[in-house]
């Protein structure tokens, strides 16, 4: 074998391999990449919470990663059901991220029609002295297109969140169908995706 064939060898080979590397790497550029996603944080229903199904209120701040720092005053929850004996029921909707920059990731929670496996739940829980603690855990999804800044590539994700309220009495004003305003404490975990 001459050194000329030799040489084209190699060079066949290492075309070969660019071409498979420069292919993965295409690939690999389609893809979504994945994160972890972890929120914590404190807020507050200032109406407190409609049973009736009457667009709930809510707003909040604190710490996530991906983000940073977060606040959001644009938090809706609307009851889907209420089941009074059970002192529980479901619930779905919306809640905007904005960090310090003013970057958004805008998310629905407990909507089955933007990824979440089941609607979020309530749950009153008795802690003495005739009060309860209300328990949500939701799945909290991004809503893929409508996020700005540094979230503007967000591709997919979920994150399941709990949040936990101060105690409060358990009544319902029989005219409005809302609860007494409560304080909440929250925090999740998931996924978020990016498009590469």
């Amino acid at each position: 074998m001459t050194l000329m064939m030799r040489f084209e060898i190699k060079m066949t080979v290492l075309k070969t391999f660019a071409a498979t590397f420069v292919l993965m790497l295409a690939g690999q550029a389609a893809q979504a990449v994945e994160i972890p996603w972890f929120v914590l944080g404190k807020g507050s229903g200032d109406l407190g919470l409609s049973v009736a199904g009457a667009p709930s209120p809510f707003e909040s701040k604190g710490g996530s990663f991906p983000g940073g720092r977060y606040r959001g005053d644009e938090g809706i929850v609307i009851s889907q059901s209420f089941d009074p004996l059970a002192g529980g029921g479901t619930f779905s909707g919306s809640y905007t991220f904005v960090n310090r920059r003013g970057h958004k990731l805008v998310t629905t929670f407990g909507d089955t029609s933007n990824g979440a496996q089941a609607v979020a739940t309530y749950q009153a829980i008795p802690v003495g002295n005739d009060l309860f603690r209300i328990l949500f855990i939701a799945e909290f999804n991004p809503v893929v297109g409508a996020s700005t800044g540094n979230f503007s590539s967000v591709s997919g994700g979920s994150l399941t969140m709990y949040a936990l309220s101060e105690p409060i009495p358990l009544f319902v004003d029989p005219n409005t169908g809302f609860t007494v305003p409560f304080s909440f404490d929250w925090f999740g975990e998931g996924q978020l995706e990016f498009d590469d």
